[in-house]
């Protein structure tokens, strides 16, 4: 389980950081962090597969 504390700033730098031109994946750990059963550490191997649906 991620302290909130580190939850809250991992989703800001999250939000701030900017790369530009190319694409990266922070919009993906963006929407990992604001998964509430992400956070909690109630996912399994197979949890990013599904979400990705």
């Amino acid at each position: 389980m991620i302290c909130r504390n580190a939850e809250t700033r991992i989703e800001r730098t999250l939000r701030e950081f900017k790369v530009e031109p190319i694409k990266t994946t922070i919009g993906l750990h963006g929407r990992l962090m604001a998964d509430s059963g992400f956070a909690q550490g109630g996912v399994d191997i197979h949890y990013l597969e599904r979400s990705l649906k």
